[in-house]
Order: structure tokens, then sequence, then C-alpha cells
């Protein structure tokens, strides 16, 4: 694979291992179905974690320990309105647009 060149290069990269792989799963009798929710079950752990980590960010280092961040609405002027969006992690199986909440897909008959 050729060297890239940023960030873009390195996306586009790993984007072309990872279509490269799943043909691979499919030549050796994967289903696309069996893939799609791979992919989805991946992304749904991904933004679990990436909320989690919003509502406890727990810095080991002593210089960012009293660093905190927060998700907030906002009014018209840009302003927090209290109180923060938080436990968003909680909230991430009812994204799925399958309606499913990431369970597995029943099988057809």
């Amino acid at each position: 694979m050729a060297k890239s060149q940023g960030l873009s290069g390195a996306l586009t990269d790993h984007t072309l291992v990872l279509a490269t792989r799943c043909g691979t799963c499919l030549e050796k009798g994967a289903s696309a179905q069996d893939l799609t929710d791979i992919v989805r079950g991946k992304q749904a752990e991904l933004l679990h974690y990436f909320c989690y980590l919003l509502g406890d960010p727990s810095f080991p280092e002593k210089e960012l320990s009293e660093l905190q961040w927060g998700l907030f609405e906002i009014d018209v002027d840009g302003n927090p309105i209290p109180p923060g969006i938080s436990m968003l992690h909680e909230s991430v199986l009812s994204t799925d647009p399958t309606g499913r909440e990431m369970r597995p897909r029943k099988e057809a008959k």
C-alpha cells in the first residue's frame, strides 16, 4: 500500500483496506447482511464510548484533572441552558434506525 499523505490519505488507505477485507469476507461466504451488522455494531460501540467519554473524561494527567466539558442546549445568544445534556451513552441504542436497538435481526423462516 502506498504511503499516505496526512489524515485524509490515511483515511483513504483505511477505507481501501476495509473494502478489500469486506470483499474477501464475501468471497468466503459471509453475507452482505452479516457484514452490515458487524459494521453497524462497531459504529454503535464507538458512539457509546465517545458519548461516555463526554460525560466522564477521567483524565489521568494531573494537569488535566480540572478540565471538564459539557454538552448544552443553547439560547438564541449562544449561552448554555442548564442543565447540561448528560448520560448520552445510555441513548445510543435508541438511535438504531432499524428500531432493533442493535439486537440481532430475526432469521427469515
